[in-house]
């Protein structure tokens, strides 16, 4: 496959600002802070990136860093696309052993490059292969019903300046796979679930066939039921792409097999189904339901070239 490799998971910047307009309490260790900007003042971007260094903050007064549980932006007055813009955002605190957080984290361009290969080869005693195939196609509403509770997001960090992010699909109630590019250079990785937070290991896998394992203790994780073989895939055939572009959470995308390849030993389903930074990790069903791959990377600039990892090469 020629072509740029755009990774997708997606890298976080550093940014800084400092202005204050209160936090109100969401929850248990969760708040919220609102930010408005008229366009003349940086508008939506500087209301986010606002938003964003007062949650940090409160955050690294705890001693602790933020995760986001959700955003949202809107005009004001409501409906003026020309007024100015609110920006909401509800987050976390979440302590980490050893680590200290001096700066808000940004999402800003995908990875671009080759995995890392730190470990290029871990043994991983993962759970058998889950082999409940679907037989019933499904309308895409009711598909997503059934998969969504097993598609989560992962941020991954070592000391809160540089981190990522991207999708992680569970294939037990407590281990996920991923791709390796999304974790495997970083100390610190968690793991989100509408607004449940918990965090994860790096269990082991293969980092230049960028395949990995999680394993997490504090959350209980809903698997898939069954995961098709490379061999059994058709070109042709729809599918439908389920990840984080963006940090987007559960993004729902349909698409074709548009062909089966391999590269470097590794077997890739290529599809026409839409993925983004932040997609890394995500799976790639059929219209039953059945994992049939993991979203990987697509070739920049080139339309629908986008690539996922035979999600039965996982256990190979």
């Amino acid at each position: 496959m020629s072509g740029k490799r755009v990774m997708l998971g997606l890298a976080i910047a550093i940014t800084g600002c400092s202005v204050g307009s209160g936090i109100l309490p969401a929850g248990p260790d969760m708040y919220t802070v609102t930010e408005r900007r008229a366009p003349v003042l940086g508008g939506a971007m500087k209301a986010k990136e606002v938003a964003l260094t007062e949650a940090n903050a409160q955050c690294v007064s705890k001693g602790a860093t933020f995760i986001v549980v959700s955003e949202q932006e809107s005009a004001f007055p409501r409906g003026n696309p020309w007024g100015n813009t609110d920006y909401a955002v509800t987050f976390r605190c979440v302590v980490a052993v050893n680590a200290v957080a001096t700066q808000p984290i940004f999402h800003t361009e995908p990875n671009i490059g080759t995995v890392p290969v730190a470990a290029s080869d871990w043994r991983v005693a993962a759970p058998n292969m889950p082999t409940r195939l679907r037989t019933a196609a499904l309308r895409p509403q009711d598909l997503f019903k059934i998969i969504a509770p097993s598609v989560y997001v992962v941020a991954a960090t070592n000391d809160f300046t540089k981190s990522s992010q991207g999708s992680a699909v569970a294939i037990s109630p407590s281990v996920l796979i991923t791709n390796c590019h999304v974790v495997a250079s970083f100390s610190l990785v968690f793991l989100k679930k509408d607004n449940d937070i918990g965090s994860a290991t790096l269990m082991g896998g293969d980092t230049k066939a960028d395949k990995c394992f999680l394993k997490t203790s504090d959350m209980k994780l809903t698997p898939i039921q069954g995961v098709r073989t490379f061999e059994s895939v058709e070109v042709g055939e729809d599918v439908f792409a389920l990840g984080n572009p963006k940090t987007l959470e559960l993004t729902f995308s349909p698409g074709i097999v548009s062909a089966k390849r391999r590269d470097d030993g590794v077997d890739f389903v290529q599809t026409t189904a839409p993925i983004a930074p932040g997609s890394s990790g995500g799976g790639l069903f059929d219209a039953r339901g059945n994992l049939i791959a993991i979203t990987t990377f697509l070739l920049k600039g080139e339309g629908s070239l986008n690539f996922a990892i035979a999600a039965d090469g996982f256990w190979n």
